[in-house]
Formats: C-alpha cells, sequence, structure tokens
C-alpha cells in the first residue's frame, strides 16, 4: 500500500521513499531477529508455567529492540544525508529523501515495540491477537490516516506509516499489559 500510494508522488518520490524504505528494512531485520529470538524463549518459559521467567524474557527483548532503535536513530539522523548519497546520485531523488529523513528517524522507535510483541504473541501461540490488532491498526488508523493526509503529499504517506507502527506498538503493548500472556491451560 505504502508503495503503491508512493507511485503517485512521481519517480523522485516512489523511488525516495523505496530507498528510505531499503534503510528501514535493514533495522527492522534487527529488530525481528530479537523478535524471532524472544518468541520461543517466551512459549517454553510459559510452556513450563513460568510466566514470571516470560516476562523476563519479553523486558529483556524490549529493552534490546528499544537499544537498537535509538542506536539505528542516531546513525539517521546523524550519517541520513551520507547513507542516502551512497545509494544514489540522482539529485531529485536525494533531495526527496532527505526531506523524508526525519520519518526515518522516527520509524525505528515507533515500530520496535510491534516487532517485539510479534514475537512474544507468536511464541504464546496468540496469533489472534496479532491479527485482530494488525487488522485494528490497518483500518481504524492507517487507512483513515492515509485518506486524512492524502493532500500532505509525501509526509502524509510517512505520517500514515508512523502511525500505523505507533497503533501496532501501543495496541500490543495495551493487551500485553492488561495480562495477555498468560499461561496455556493445563
Amino acid at each position: 500500500m505504502f508503495t503503491a500510494q508512493g507511485a503517485g508522488l512521481g519517480t523522485a518520490g516512489v523511488s525516495s521513499n523505496a530507498l528510505l524504505m531499503n534503510l528501514f528494512m535493514d533495522v527492522s531485520y534487527g529488530l525481528d531477529g530479537i523478535a524471532r529470538r524472544c518468541d520461543p524463549l517466551v512459549g517454553q518459559a510459559l510452556g513450563r508455567r513460568e510466566l514470571r521467567e516470560a516476562r523476563t524474557w519479553v523486558r529483556l527483548a524490549l529493552m534490546q529492540a528499544f537499544g537498537g532503535a535509538v542506536a539505528s536513530s542516531a546513525v539517521f539522523w546523524a550519517f541520513g544525508p551520507e547513507l542516502i548519497a551512497l545509494l544514489t546520485d540522482i539529485d531529485g531523488v536525494a533531495a526527496t529523501a532527505e526531506a523524508a529523513l526525519p520519518w526515518l528517524i522516527a520509524l525505528p522507535l515507533l515500530a520496535a515495540g510491534a516487532f517485539i510483541f510479534d514475537g512474544v504473541f507468536i511464541g504464546s501461540t496468540q496469533s489472534v491477537v496479532l491479527r485482530n490488532t494488525m487488522l485494528a491498526s490497518a483500518l481504524l488508523v492507517y487507512a483513515p490516516a492515509l485518506l486524512a493526509l492524502n493532500g500532505d503529499g509525501n509526509a502524509g504517506l510517512w505520517w500514515a506509516l508512523a502511525l500505523f507502527f505507533l497503533a501496532r506498538s501501543l495496541s500490543l503493548a495495551w493487551v500485553y499489559g492488561r495480562g495477555g500472556l498468560a499461561l496455556p491451560a493445563p
């Protein structure tokens, strides 16, 4: 959806967004790696009926993820234009990417919780939580934001994506905080 909407912004817009999304994908692989390591640890702890241990794994994974997100955002903040210059020498694409760079700086921080809680709820075999929060975030946050911010061009597109990741992170954290991580039935 993000790429399809970005295509309507012209060649420089879609190209710069692809460039920035590739940088974000590098971060997402790291966050997903932490989540993928967390999910069996949480699942095993719950299987042993050790809720406290499971919560410890969640806390450690969140600390690692947010540490990595802060570091990634700092790298994008400090070296964003240089990274963009390594990936393109087309002036219009580079300028458009640099204009959207603040979104790339914010995205790891907004998305870290979503990645980790995905792993947590996969490990606890609660895929229904993932489905419901994904649908709610997409239908109640991303789609309306995309429609409301459509006139804001590329900034509106990035706003919608940022709000989507924030909604995913917050909705999953809310479910977790309300006791969403429970011991399986004996």
